[in-house]
This record gives structure tokens, sequence and C-alpha cells, in this order.
């Protein structure tokens, strides 16, 4: 396979992030040829990035071969260019990763290492899930069984109670958060493994600290909202009632409204496609804090 060096690539960062890409796991153009990344100050090391896993508005993901291309991990390349305040947060992100990584767990996504390149562009080093995210697969299948949900379901709450056992709350639980990992052995055959991932949004309960800050800042996945943090949303509590603590719960709303999309493929607060696109923010948090749920059937 042919090898080109990282310092020859040539990439617009400015527009590389508002790409879109025209479908999931779609390879590159050059997925046949491998460029080179060279971790600072390491002695020499390097990874051979090959093709293109998925891209967000701030970042690309990529497949990732060690030296001697036994090892394969996930790359996540932040588009970070000048933007200080995406800088900051992936600071805060890395900081957690680090905690987490302290002490393993099965479905914890593990971070490897991270490193800036000599174009100043950010890498994390990831653990590899080779089936895509529940995002993805949903997308194919349209739902999954109820034997399915309950298995991915009880690994998803394992790794939650893990996280709220070590004090961290995720804040940012959904169906593109939960990667997928297929294994085969000779005793059970072929297996899900759940590998819960990005910590952007992440934080420590430690019993000082909200969640949002500053009322007029919401965090989080909108489809995913558990109500408290909805109440703490400038404009949205009308309702008189006292805003209750933003804490560890806010991750079970969120595992709830993952498992009713698993099981009817669709999530609890749109009554049809239509409305991925049309539904407003404000009639959004209003289904959320009423509860107002049709079950699509």
């Amino acid at each position: 396979m042919a090898k080109r060096s990282f310092e020859d690539e040539d990439i617009d960062l400015e527009n590389e992030g508002n790409k879109t890409s025209t479908r999931t796991f779609a390879v590159s153009k050059r997925a046949n040829r491998f460029i080179t990344l060279k971790v600072p100050y390491s002695g020499g090391r390097y990874y051979h990035r090959n093709n293109e896993l998925s891209r967000g508005a701030h970042s690309i993901v990529y497949k990732l071969f060690n030296e001697d291309e036994t090892e394969m991990f996930a790359g996540k390349r932040l588009l970070t260019k000048d933007n200080k305040a995406l800088k900051l947060k992936i600071i805060d992100e890395l900081e957690m990763y680090k905690l987490i990584c302290k002490k393993k767990h099965p479905n914890i996504i593990q971070l490897n290492e991270s490193f800036q390149s000599p174009n100043h562009n950010l890498y994390m080093v990831l653990e590899y899930a080779n089936n895509g995210t529940l995002q993805n697969i949903l997308q194919y299948r349209g739902s999954l069984s109820e034997l399915e949900s309950k298995s991915l379901l009880l690994q998803m709450c394992g790794g939650i109670y893990w996280l709220h056992r070590n004090h961290i709350i995720h804040g940012d639980l959904k169906l593109g958060n939960i990667l997928i990992h297929n294994v085969t052995s000779k005793a059970n055959g072929k297996y899900d493994i759940v590998k819960i991932c990005d910590f952007g949004h992440s934080f420590i309960n430690d019993g000082s600290k909200n969640y949002i800050d500053h009322e007029s800042d919401i965090i989080g996945t909108p489809y995913y909202l558990a109500p408290e943090v909805i109440y703490r949303y400038r404009g949205i509590n009308t309702s008189g009632k006292t805003i209750p603590f933003i804490s560890f719960p806010i991750d079970i709303w969120s595992i709830g409204v993952v498992l009713f999309t698993m099981l009817f493929g669709c999530n609890p607060f749109i009554t049809n496609k239509d409305e991925l696109h049309s539904l407003s923010m404000t009639d959004l948090m209003s289904r959320i804090t009423s509860n107002t749920i049709k079950l699509p059937y």
C-alpha cells in the first residue's frame, strides 16, 4: 500500500468541518492509501491513517493502524482551527477521558492517547468499535427486537452505573454516542458489546456544581434532554415549579429515550418523521416537560 507523509496533506480545515458525508461510513477517495501521522515527542512513533468512518460539525473520525498494522483504532480529528472555546471544551473532554481510563470498564470506550499534529490538528486515538453506532444500526434496521434491546440496555446501564459510582455524569447519552463492537468467541458465538463514548458534556458531581451554570445555556441533544435540564433553560419554565438539581437522573432519562427508540424505531416525542426537521425547539421542550408521548401503533 502506498503511504504519504502527513506533512504532504493539503486540507482546507475551515471548510472541511462544514461538509456532509453522503452516507455513513463513506469510504474516502484515498481509502487504498495510508497517510502517516507522526506522534510528536515519541521517538518517531506514528500511526497509519486510513478511510473516514464518520463526520461531525467539528470532527472527523478515521480508521487508524499502529506502525506494524497489527492494531486498529478510531482516530478522532478535531477541527478546532482558531476556535478557543472549542479547544477549551476538548481539553475538558480529554481530562475526563484521563479520569475514566484510570479504571477501565468494558462498556466505556477507552482513550489510547492524544496528540497535536505538526499542522495543529488535535487527534484522539480511541478504542475501535467495529459495528458503528447504535444510530447507524437503527437507520439500517429500523428497530430492534425486545431480546436485542434488553441485551444492549443492560450493558448501557452497567456503563452508566459505573460512571455514576465514580461521580461522573455523561450528560449527552444518545444513539450516536453508543458504539457497538461485535465479538466472536468459541464459547458464546457472536455477540455485541456496548461502548459508551463522547464525554464532551460530562461533568463530575461532587455536590457543589450545577450542570448548567447559566440559565441561558442548554447543553446536550434536544431529543434526549431530561425535563429538569429544560426547566433550567430561560423562558421555558413557566410552571412555577422548583427547578430540580441537575444530577445523575438526567442520564437515566436519556437511557429511557434510547430504549424507546430501539424498540419502536422513533423518538418518543415526535409523531412522524417529518417532525424531525419541522418541530420547533419550543414545541419539543413542551412535549418533554409535559410527558406527551404517543406509542406508534
